[in-house]
């Protein structure tokens, strides 16, 4: 098949991760893939062809046999080349969120309520929908029921654990003498909840958070933690597109998060055995059991406390069963091959 996968910019976030995983696994079983996207960046890389373009520049999909597009933008864009052009491959979308909480989060209440009826609508026009959780898979299907649904997990691959910057080294390795690390890797918006590790330290002394990554809502945390007399043991080295090699440092991995899709940064934990914390929502409790990793309800402190203590003692079987589960169901070969058995079903059409 000759595939055309669009992003809205190429850089070191997990919907243009995972299009990357997918093209590059694509590429592998023999198909022609290029990757189309809009804003300049270069964070990522492809093993595949990679074009920037301009919004109207539909004539870009023809003769593309499936078109898969990642993201509002680019959802709005294949949608228009598909009406204007009357162009015949196949239109797919990958849904990564829950588009109404992610806006909220995001943007605010005046975006979300413009902009998610607007992608809800662009969905229609589309061959096919795909959603990455049960939770999504249960939500859309209430709300849209006249248009269906696909679920197909995210997956990772193993990837290769490179040493990290020295300065950053030391700098942890300092801090793991003196306490146990929480970490978490993500883009920090109000979205992540990562202000609940914060107010959990305060009851912890013997406890640190590493935090990984860039975003709106970092400021934010900086002043809580100083403002709680956490300032040595708030960790936050920003965005680093290498985050991955991180992960061995930490003792638990945190994903306090309010609402999700399906978390690349918690499969790639998962990936190298760190033992994890999830907020109890169902993003979480779909993908993993509470023998795999542990669970606490939001804004429950006092849970948060327990889930922590319960990992510190049985920490090594609760990543190991995780491992087992992520080997079974999320990895980027049993993705990539289920993306491939839909694209054909629905060329077949």
């Amino acid at each position: 098949m000759k595939i055309a996968i669009i992003v809205p910019s190429i850089a070191h976030k997990a919907p243009v991760l995972v299009a990357r995983d997918l093209a590059n696994g694509f590429v592998l079983a023999g198909h022609s893939v290029t990757v189309f996207y809009f804003d300049e960046s270069s964070d990522v890389h492809f093993s595949c062809p990679v074009k920037r373009i301009g919004f109207f520049d539909y004539g870009e999909l023809d003769g593309y046999d499936v078109v898969h597009s990642h993201m509002l933008r680019p959802d709005i864009f294949a949608w228009c080349c598909k009406k204007i052009r009357n162009n015949p491959g196949k239109f797919i979308t990958t849904i990564h969120n829950i588009v109404e909480e992610d806006l909220l989060y995001t943007y605010g209440k005046l975006i979300s309520a413009i902009f998610s009826p607007v992608w809800r609508l662009i969905w229609r026009g589309f061959d096919g929908r795909v959603v990455i959780n049960d939770h999504e898979l249960r939500y859309y299907s209430l709300t849209q029921p006249k248009i269906s649904f696909v679920l197909i997990y995210n997956g990772c691959f193993d990837h290769t654990i490179l040493s990290i910057n020295d300065n950053d080294a030391r700098l942890i390795l300092g801090a793991k003498k003196n306490w146990t690390l929480i970490g978490a890797c993500a883009i920090v918006s109000r979205r992540k909840g990562l202000e609940q590790v914060l107010k959990a330290l305060t009851v912890m002394p013997k406890y640190a958070f590493l935090l990984i990554g860039d975003g709106p809502a970092r400021k934010e945390l900086q002043i809580l933690a100083n403002s709680l007399g956490l300032k040595d043991r708030f960790i936050t080295l920003g965005q680093k597109n290498n985050a991955r090699d991180y992960l061995p440092f930490m003792d638990i991995y945190a994903m306090p998060s309010r609402s999700e899709g399906m978390s690349l940064a918690l499969l790639e934990a998962v990936s190298a055995k760190v033992p994890a914390i999830c907020s109890d929502i169902s993003a979480f409790r779909d993908i993993f059991t509470d023998q795999e990793v542990g669970f606490f309800q939001l804004d429950d402190i006092n849970d948060f406390v327990r889930a922590i203590k319960h990992l510190e003692n049985n920490g090594v079987a609760f990543s190991q069963r995780a491992r087992e589960r992520l080997e079974t169901s999320y990895t980027q070969e049993i993705m990539v091959s289920s993306y491939l058995n839909y694209f054909e079903t629905l060329c077949q059409k």
